[in-house]
């Protein structure tokens, strides 16, 4: 089992912690072992009832600290812990294997018997050992190193998986030096538990045991996680949010209403995946909810980590969601399906993947808005924000993926803007983006970026001159005073392009710029410009690039398409598919667009339309290997928004060895 002593300063830090803890004036301290309680304490009688009766006078009497001694091992089915209780763990709490110890019988077994969902694991439904719901101010901690400690059953068939430790719709907690042993379940699970703190930790999941995961942050604000020794056998560390997820039935996960994760930072940590998945994931899987708002992953803070893999990679996003259209094992490979992740910052983190190549990620790109990443040891090549707009029509997800700077957002509501603002609203007919002035204070609404300039987007590699042209478009109307939309590099903070906008009816502006140094995070959009008052809305937005290749987020996928790193394509990569009926469709904005992908002896045939329009066959076959080939052009288009669609037939050349066919990228004109 993977440990680190701790360090001083993440004793400092623990110390700290306890001292931050809320103040009980006089709280009382109760001893499970004194009378009444009178808890055993010899690791073989049931210990739970005295224990918990020790928790709920100290929640009647206001708060009050509920103390297990050290040197003693307390035997116990499921304990739940109350509002302004503080759980002083010396000793070690011992789960019980007998189910008649628990307060609700838990389910037996690894997974719910005769479930036909993916992972439907029976510690879903249980009731963690160590619980905390709809309270506030509950805290786990130790003065020494207090132990939560599993149960060993010698069949999956007959375990008791549980959680060690899971609150859910708690505000004020912390969680600080707790040791956890041979767990099957999750060791830490926050589901909707705010202003939260997990500090000082050893979590050791039990050997063997896929789906024990470490540290599971689901649809909580406001958490740091800080200097703990994670050694898990799945997932070390993640966050996640989800809605309707069908395997969250109760009475621990349910009901599955969703919760956006934001204000997280998670630093100097040692994370060891010790099984088959990856030590830091994020799972955003909550696209089934009207309001993507109630989703988003924000304003995340990751570094000075170490994240280690021994098997699988070190870093990953399952960022396809499994419950939304059709279902795989583990997931799909559809795109465009994750719920919005905005404002990330990842620096001075090592990932390490000791039998693989780490990347970040597989198989369905990670889409980030408005994020900063640095300092990414032992991953290659850079992770930057999303290259194309996300939500520019504001429909159905507010200001989600968006960065609001002083008074702004995004409604469909009138009522909510000045009188002239809520009549333009309605004029342009529903949801828009807003910034409301006052005085000289910062007021925007942007979205981050990450460009690439020529070089970076392969355009030598097909022979296009110059320099990488953009343009950003969007509808704008004011009441008159002069706000700005614009383009701005963060990573040299200077100015790409601007245009002062005081239109009063709705106009379409136009902002042509240039990117010569590729950035991960150019904030387009609009600020108050020279305007003090007043109003602006914002709508429709685009971003018309150069090239859209297959990583990008915009483009959508039916099947299975998979990823090649092959050193000839456009952008290093291609995906492909051989699935009858699979489908890309790659939008554009411009006037053409011409379709590059590699051509050789096993490729198929690719049914290829525009806008929707009658199919054509494209051949992939080449007697040799040819990469970024142009093998399909649209000709030229009124300007606007298109897209191109390539379907496999199934077909092939005579000569051709394989159906495959593959996207590299899309010059756009």
């Amino acid at each position: 089992m993977h440990r680190l002593r701790p360090s001083a300063r993440a004793a400092l830090l623990c110390c700290a912690a306890l001292a931050a803890l809320p103040a009980l004036a006089a709280a009382r301290t109760y001893d499970v072992t004194a009378p009444p309680y009178s808890a055993a304490g010899n690791g073989t009688t049931n210990d739970r009832l005295a224990i918990q009766q020790a928790i709920e006078d100290a929640s009647a009497a206001g708060g009050g600290t509920v103390l297990v001694p050290a040197g003693r091992t307390f035997l116990s089915g499921g304990i739940r812990l109350r509002s302004n209780v503080t759980f002083q763990l010396d000793g070690t709490l011992q789960q019980s294997l007998n189910t008649a110890h628990y307060a609700v019988a838990p389910m037996v077994g690894w997974d719910v018997p005769g479930s036909t969902l993916n992972w439907d694991s029976t510690a879903f439904h249980n009731q963690p050992f160590v619980f905390a719901a709809d309270a506030e101010n509950v805290t786990l901690t130790t003065s020494g190193r207090g132990t939560i400690q599993m149960g060993v059953t010698p069949t999956s068939a007959t375990a008791i998986r549980v959680d060690a430790i899971g609150f859910r719709d708690v505000e004020r907690c912390w969680i600080n030096n707790i040791t956890t042993r041979d767990v099957i379940g999750f060791n830490i699970v926050l589901d909707r538990a705010n202003h939260c703190d997990i500090t000082g930790t050893y979590l050791n999941s039990k050997a063997g045991s896929l789906g024990s995961d470490g540290i599971n942050i689901t649809g909580s604000q406001h958490v740091k996680v800080l200097y703990n020794h994670v050694s898990a056998g799945d997932d070390g560390l993640y966050i996640a949010v989800s809605y309707g997820d069908p395997r969250f039935t109760g009475p621990w996960r349910a009901p599955d209403t969703g919760g956006a994760a934001r204000y997280i930072e998670i630093a100097n940590n040692e994370v060891v995946d010790f099984g088959h998945q990856n030590a830091f994931t994020l799972i955003p899987w909550g696209s089934l909810d009207p309001d993507q708002r109630n989703v988003e992953i924000s304003d995340v803070s990751i570094h000075d980590n170490t994240f280690i893999a021994d098997v699988a990679q070190a870093v990953d996003c399952r960022c396809d969601n499994p419950w939304r259209g059709t279902r795989r094992y583990f997931q799909d490979t559809d795109r465009g399906d994750q719920s919005p992740m905005t404002r990330f910052s990842m620096w001075n983190n090592v990932f390490i993947s000791r039998t693989r190549v780490p990347n970040f990620p597989t198989w369905v790109g990670a889409t980030f808005t408005d994020s900063q990443f640095g300092g990414l040891s032992g991953a290659p090549g850079a992770i930057r924000s999303s290259p194309s707009i996300q939500n520019g029509g504001f429909e159905r997800t507010g200001s989600a993926w968006w960065s609001i700077g002083g008074v702004g957002g995004a409604t469909n509501d009138p009522a909510m803007l000045p009188a002239g603002a809520g009549a333009a609203l309605r004029a342009l007919g529903g949801w828009a983006g807003f910034v409301l002035p006052s005085g000289t204070a910062t007021t925007s609404l942007v979205q981050g970026l990450g460009l690439e300039n020529a070089a970076d987007l392969g355009l030598p590699l097909v022979g296009v001159a110059g320099a990488a042209t953009y343009r950003l478009d969007a509808t704008v109307v004011t009441n008159g005073q002069p706000f700005r939309v614009y383009a701005h590099d963060t990573c040299e903070n200077r100015v790409l392009a601007q245009q002062t906008v005081s239109a009063t009816t709705a106009t379409r502006v136009s902002l042509p710029f240039s990117v010569t140094r590729s950035c991960g995070n150019v904030h387009l959009g609009i600020d108050r410009g020279g305007a003090t008052s007043g109003w602006a809305l914002i709508d429709d937005v685009e971003l018309r690039a150069p090239v859209v290749g297959n990583e990008d987020p915009s483009l959508r996928t039916v099947g299975t398409w998979g990823r090649d790193w092959a050193g000839g394509d456009m952008g290093g990569t291609h995906h492909h598919d051989n699935g009858t009926g699979s489908t890309v469709t790659i939008p554009f904005t411009g006037t053409r667009g011409r379709v590059l992908a590699p051509k050789g002896p096993g490729w198929g045939i690719a049914s290829v339309s525009v806008d929707g329009g009658p199919a054509v066959d494209v051949d992939l076959y080449g007697a040799a290997a040819a990469w970024h080939a142009t093998v399909f052009d649209t000709g030229v288009l009124p300007f606007g928004r298109h897209t191109v669609t390539m379907t496999v037939s199934g077909r092939k050349h005579p000569s051709s060895t394989g159906t495959w066919i593959a996207f590299d990228a899309l010059l756009v004109s």
